[in-house]
């Protein structure tokens, strides 16, 4: 028998970036068991909610994704379309995916909220702890990518999943650039 603890991990990515809080309230219902050090058990692919320090709305869609020679960026709107924000890569960006909601509502139906504050319908950013798509990018790379290094991050859209291996936390900044 497996019981839940609310754990907070606090994140300084620079002066310059957003600071964030991810906390553990979701966990997907077909959890497989693995083994962690010292016989502990993690559960594959524990969602947190992850939580800037910054005004932002509940929801939003995602417009645009531009990856160029200036990183992965996504430009995301809020469901009343009051306000813009872009979501900044800064750090090495070694997969992502985007599927369609309904593409995914197998992955999105398995996470289950034990506190009942936050889901995937009423929540747009998550962390996804011992992540099968970071253990799969880690072992197409022979390891040199240690699944250690890699943070799976996932945008919850309106209309959307878009999920993103990388090794820093995204920053999050108001309006868009213009793009050219």
């Amino acid at each position: 028998e497996y019981s839940w603890v609310c754990m907070s991990l606090y994140v300084i990515i620079s002066d310059t970036s957003v600071c964030g809080k991810a906390q553990i309230v979701a966990a997907p219902a077909s959890s497989r068991l693995y083994e962690k050090s010292k016989g502990d058990k993690l559960m594959e692919n524990n969602w947190k909610a992850w939580i800037p320090d910054h005004d932002l709305e509940n929801k939003y869609f995602i417009c645009k994704a531009v990856d160029d020679e200036d990183g992965l960026r996504l430009f995301l709107i809020s469901n009343d379309y009051g306000k813009k924000i872009c979501v900044q890569f800064p750090g090495m960006v070694y997969a992502y995916r985007n599927r369609l909601e309904l593409a995914a509502l197998s992955t999105l139906d398995e996470v289950v909220d034990k506190s009942g504050a936050v889901e995937a319908s009423n929540w747009t950013f998550f962390v996804a702890e011992n992540s099968a798509y970071a253990r799969e990018v880690a072992k197409e790379s022979q390891d040199i990518y240690p699944v250690s290094q890699l943070i799976h991050f996932a945008v919850v859209g309106g209309q959307a999943l878009f999920e993103v291996i990388t090794d820093t936390l995204p920053v999050i900044t108001e309006g868009w650039e213009i793009l050219i």
